[in-house]
């Protein structure tokens, strides 16, 4: 039997009823995947099984847990018989016979790509397995790969949109403006929403933007997944990667340039392979939608971290390195659901259960209102504490000081949110960023403390909390060796005033999308175009509903993203240019903002109101500094 997809007939892709098989070829697996569709494109039927040959008859075991994927309302069979034809198989299950042709060797279809880079940079899109010495597996074969190649043995083809050299140009950095030198994350969020806009991007589509720039706001960071959320239909749809922040792992080493070569193909890669829902390999056991994967600690993938195996020495890791995904992964990408895979389809992190809490070490969430009661309209924010009760010290390995101070990163922390109208349902607060950063390991001293902000916005498709009623929130921590829960928080909204319930409701519609949430978790963006509708419509919120808390949290966000320049990204011109800082302007929204102090407090959060008042003395201070004072 040839690897690849089968579908009943020979019409296009979006035939109904589709069957992977993987029993040859790359990795192969010996595992097959059955799935129905509906007119709409949505799940009717689907499981999984493992491939056997018993008496020369090839038969399907099929996995239960799959069967959970989707709550399908016919019964659970254990076995299918897959009988091989000349030009396709027969499938046999519950005495009905389907004919599937062979029609690709791809499992899904074609994902075009584009690449751009900044100039001054330089993409890496082919790699020797043995191209620094000592870095590479004993028994690894001698050859030059391609990212197309990678993904080409997983059984999913990459196709370029424009093989010319998509150089953007930016102004040299010097001293005096390295700054804007710098990306920041809604930046790069803004050039995405450009990219996608001018492309008249569709909804749901097979597509990865990937960018390679110099420097990220956060020089940790050497590469990132994030969100492309237009009109709420778009995610993991933009890469980007930092040349420089890679380069300075290998200051003055042997082989520096060589070094610096496949540590930003192996980057490239990994993240490209968050754009197909990927996660990092130590962290798989956080799936629960997608119920066949384990954690593989100990396998080496293009998802995984080179310094969690030796943080001072990257070669380590690639010395048992293969240049290739894990079976997990294989696993997924070839035979999860579509919409787990396809970029804007559905996140598969969804429908957890409720964690135990567990001994050693101590997470706990609150917030700034006494009585965990917030207006309509008022976002969340969380503040959590790890505290170490062990009695010794404790190694973390995601520890980050990118805002000043030791707060544990997006990754291991997962915010689960049920509502008292549904609670059944389980929703995941999703940043849509994921970071390949280097970590120094951090020890937590006994009594030790770390503590931070969570912004509780979005789920998969929108604001997970937004309507009047009562809330269930916990949070897990998740590092390598242990996992951790808060315990149960219930928090109420309330329901608007019935003077302003009309204004506020319809207020409500044009705020709650998927793009608000983003914008305000990255203290805003500028020169969006249309994505300026989100600017607008926090200083009309600014301006018009002072009496709403909601109102504090637009005026920081315009605050933060007005009192420093902002790049973005001309792709007729191919230039990146900037808007000046308006620091008159953040001053005033910080003022609206601050005005009332126990309000902001209490809806901010401790963290968040420390860290953002921190922002306003300290840009106060150079605005008198400015003016003489």
């Amino acid at each position: 039997m040839e690897d690849g997809l089968y579908l009943l007939s020979d019409e296009d892709y979006s035939e109904q009823l589709k069957l992977n098989l993987d029993p040859d070829g790359h990795y192969p697996l010996n595992e097959v995947s059955y799935a129905k569709y509906d007119g709409n494109g949505d799940l009717v039927t689907y499981w999984f099984g493992i491939i056997k040959k018993n008496n020369d008859q090839w038969y399907a075991e099929i996995d239960s847990n799959s069967w959970n994927i989707h709550q399908s309302d016919r019964p659970f069979i254990e076995k299918a018989k897959i009988i091989e034809l000349e030009d396709g198989v027969l499938l046999l299950q519950h005495h009905v016979e389907q004919i599937f042709k062979y029609r690709s060797p791809y499992y899904r279809p074609v994902v075009t790509i584009d690449f751009d880079h900044e100039d001054g940079t330089k993409h890496v899109r082919e790699i020797n397995t043995k191209i620094v010495s000592g870095a590479f597996p004993h028994d690894i074969k001698k050859e030059d790969l391609t990212i197309e190649d990678i993904f080409d043995r997983v059984g999913v083809k990459l196709q370029e949109v424009n093989k010319n050299d998509n150089v953007v140009h930016a102004r040299p950095c010097t001293e005096k403006n390295k700054k804007s030198c710098i990306w920041k994350e809604k930046e790069l969020h803004g050039v995405m929403e450009t990219h996608w806009r001018e492309r008249n991007f569709k909804e749901s589509e097979w597509s990865v933007w990937c960018f390679l720039g110099k420097r990220f706001e956060s020089p940790l960071v050497q590469g990132l997944m994030f969100d492309k959320n237009r009109k709420d239909k778009i995610e993991r749809q933009g890469v980007a990667i930092f040349e420089d922040h890679i380069q300075t792992r290998f200051p003055n080493s042997d082989d520096e340039e060589r070094k610096l070569r496949l540590m930003k193909f192996f980057i490239t890669v990994h993240e490209i392979g968050h754009a197909f829902n990927f996660i990092h390999s130590h962290e798989k056991s956080r799936g629960a939608s997608w119920p066949l994967a384990t954690c593989d600690f100990d396998e080496f993938s293009f998802m995984y971290y080179p310094e969690r195996v030796n943080p001072r020495d990257y070669a380590a890791f690639f010395r048992r390195f293969s240049f290739k995904f894990n079976n997990n992964e294989v696993r997924f990408i070839r035979h999860a659901p579509e919409r787990y895979v396809i970029m804007g389809g559905e996140a598969w992190r969804t429908n957890h259960a409720f964690a135990k809490q567990v001994n050693g070490l101590q997470f706990t969430i609150e917030v700034g209102q006494p009585k965990k009661l917030f207006e309509f309209l008022e976002p969340v924010v969380l503040d959590y504490t790890l505290t170490n009760n062990s009695g010794k010290c404790k190694n973390l390995d995601h520890v980050t000081t990118e805002y000043g101070q030791y707060e544990l990163t997006e990754e291991v922390l997962e915010v689960l949110v049920s509502s008292n109208n549904d609670p059944k349902t389980v929703k995941t607060v999703q940043s849509g960023i994921k970071k390949f950063r280097h970590f120094e390991p951090y020890e937590l001293e006994d009594g030790g403390k770390i503590s931070g902000s969570i912004f509780v916005a979005r789920g998969n498709r929108n604001w997970i909390i937004q309507r009047p009623g009562k809330y269930k929130v916990q949070v897990i921590f998740h590092s390598e060796n242990v996992e951790i829960a808060s315990d149960i928080m219930e928090i109420e909204v309330k329901r608007p005033p019935k003077k302003q319930s009309y204004e506020l409701n319809a207020l409500a519609k044009k705020f709650y999308n998927s793009t608000m949430a983003r914008t305000m978790l990255l203290d805003g963006t500028r020169g969006l175009g249309d994505s300026d509708l989100e600017f607008n419509l926090l200083k009309e919120i600014s301006r018009n509903y002072s009496n709403l808390r909601l109102a504090i949290h637009a005026n920081i966000t315009l605050a933060m993203v007005l009192r420093e320049s902002f790049k973005y990204m001309d792709f007729k011109k191919r230039e990146v240019k900037e808007l000046p800082a308006r620091a008159d302007e953040a001053l005033y929204h910080f003022k609206r903002a601050f005005h009332d102090i126990k309000a902001a407090k209490e809806t901010l959060g401790k963290f968040d109101y420390e860290y953002y008042h921190k922002v306003y003395k300290e840009l106060s201070n150079q605005h008198l500094k400015r003016r003489g004072r």
